[in-house]
């Protein structure tokens, strides 16, 4: 039986910070004190909670309903460990705990070793108004990105010397919108994560891009037939590339495609042959997408690609007028 007030919506900042939940129950309010008439109608709200920018909850500045059961998460949408030190107290970060009354993690972070300046049991490189910690791992951007591969930076300038001298330390954070479709999450990702959490899609693309050898002996990878090709944009592949990308997304990608395409590869042929995306079929899959009437990459891709194109029929061409056939070994 369906029951108004068992489902929870949270509101939250713009650190992920849930600062209220509501339930999908609304409470009528009468015009008067005297009248059965329903003036409007208020949120019937659970919780509610206020925090110092490290995450500690403010006394007195905390509200828990009675509908509110065991709701678990607040700083960063993160799950609290509330039977361990009290109710916010204790915080779950996936890779760390955290204690919001210090500011601190209580074990060493598994990136030391990349980031010497920083304590190993700092939080969110000492910015909590402007980023958040991931998972206990770096800090990250805090602001949702416009478009996929998007690329911002994160800053701090390193004491190293006598008298504040040092350098600045700069990190680019790469933007994924995330899929339903390929099971990908949506947040900031640095470079090499960025091209992980690309492999799922870039699977697909290697397969439209024919990069797979000996695909018939694997039954789940197969390099696409003309058909599936002529058919992208009502695909998975056509609707995330359609959706827009950035110049950094359409290079990660390729990259992707590429590391993918050549692990798969030699587990199955057993050779260390690398693989190519053929100009080609790229041209034919930026002239499908703008054909099929989906969003273009993007002029700035589109140019670059072009260049890309451009470099390599110039190199086959070489090849080719050096005696070899196949245009550079490839296959």
């Amino acid at each position: 039986t369906f029951t108004r007030g068992e489902k929870s919506y949270e509101l939250s900042n713009h650190l992920g910070n849930v600062l209220a939940t509501i339930t999908d129950k609304k409470i009528g309010v009468s015009s008067s004190p005297d009248s059965s008439l329903i003036d409007h109608y208020v949120a019937d709200v659970a919780t509610a909670q206020d925090y110092y920018p490290f995450g500690m909850l403010m006394p007195n500045r905390t509200y828990t309903g009675p509908i509110a059961g065991n709701y678990r998460y607040g700083f960063n949408g993160k799950e609290n460990d509330n039977e361990v030190k009290g109710v916010g107290d204790q915080i779950d970060y996936g890779m760390r705990v955290y204690d919001p009354r210090i500011g601190r993690f209580l074990s060493v972070d598994p990136l030391t070793a990349k980031y010497p300046w920083y304590t190993p049991y700092q939080y969110a490189g000492n910015t909590p108004i402007w980023a958040i910690d991931v998972d206990g791992l770096e800090e990250a951007p805090t602001t949702k990105g416009t478009k996929e591969g998007q690329v911002q930076s994160t800053s701090k300038f390193i004491i190293t010397g006598p008298r504040g001298t040092g350098h600045r330390k700069t990190i680019d954070w790469h933007w994924h919108a995330g899929s339903a479709e390929y099971g990908t999450k949506a947040g900031w990702y640095t470079p090499e994560d960025y091209e992980k959490v690309l492999t799922p899609i870039a699977r697909d693309f290697a397969e439209y891009e024919g990069m797979l050898k000996d695909a018939a002996s694997v039954d789940l990878d197969h390099n696409w037939t003309e058909s599936e090709k002529l058919n992208l944009v009502n695909t998975k592949l056509g609707r995330f590339i359609g959706a827009g990308l950035s110049e950094s997304a359409s290079v990660s990608l390729a990259n992707s495609a590429k590391t993918f395409a050549d692990g798969r590869n030699f587990n199955v042929t057993g050779q260390l042959r690398s693989s190519f995306i053929n100009s080609e079929d790229f041209v034919f899959l930026v002239g499908g997408l703008l054909k099929g009437g989906i969003k273009a990459l993007g002029e700035v891709f589109a140019k670059s690609e072009i260049e890309r194109i451009n470099l390599a029929s110039a190199q086959r061409t070489i090849h080719i007028l050096a005696g070899d056939a196949t245009g550079g070994g490839h296959s």
